[in-house]
């Protein structure tokens, strides 16, 4: 797959003053902690599948609250190009996710959001079976760590598009 500078992409990134280098570094620094966050909330799934302790104890709560907050400033950097005259095409929002991104991180989003759609009906037919409060707890977690994964890798695939952005270039296909 070959790089290619898209002066497109470029242009706009001047316009709205993305491209200044404290705008690359607080975007790269979103990215990271995106990236930190769903590798955290990816561990944190596998270690509730298998019913090994977590690693962050009790503070593993925590990637609930971090994933909303790291949401919102990928949604606010990126809806000057999500936003379409009308009513927005909801493909269009997934196109505007992965635009700037190599394509395998599409797929990925795929692959990670139908394992979240299996793995919340498994949930939901797992948490009517399950007795016991211990037992309660972590199927619980299991459920809401299936989907803390999801939303990390969104919020890390907004952040890298902003940061794609604001350095000019984009994927040519």
């Amino acid at each position: 797959m070959k790089y290619e500078l898209d002066a497109e992409v470029g242009a706009q990134a001047g316009k709205c003053g993305l491209n200044s280098c404290r705008s690359r570094c607080a975007f790269a620094l979103l990215t990271v902690a995106c990236l930190v966050g769903f590798v955290l909330s990816l561990l944190s799934h596998i270690l509730s599948l298998f019913g090994f302790p977590q690693l962050l104890g009790s503070a593993v709560t925590l990637l609930h609250y971090g994933g909303i907050v790291l949401l919102v400033p990928g949604i606010i950097i990126t809806r000057d190009e999500a936003v379409e005259p009308g009513f927005p095409d909801r493909l269009h929002l997934i196109s505007v996710l992965v635009k700037h991104c190599p394509s395998w991180l599409g797929y990925l989003l795929l692959i990670i959001f139908l394992y979240t759609v299996i793995n919340f009906a498994l949930f939901l037919g797992v948490s009517t079976v399950v007795e016991g409060p211990e037992a309660d707890k972590d199927v619980v977690l299991r459920g809401f760590t299936g989907h803390w994964v999801l939303v990390y890798y969104i919020d890390f695939l907004l952040a890298y598009t902003a940061l794609r952005r604001s350095m000019g270039s984009s994927l040519k296909k």
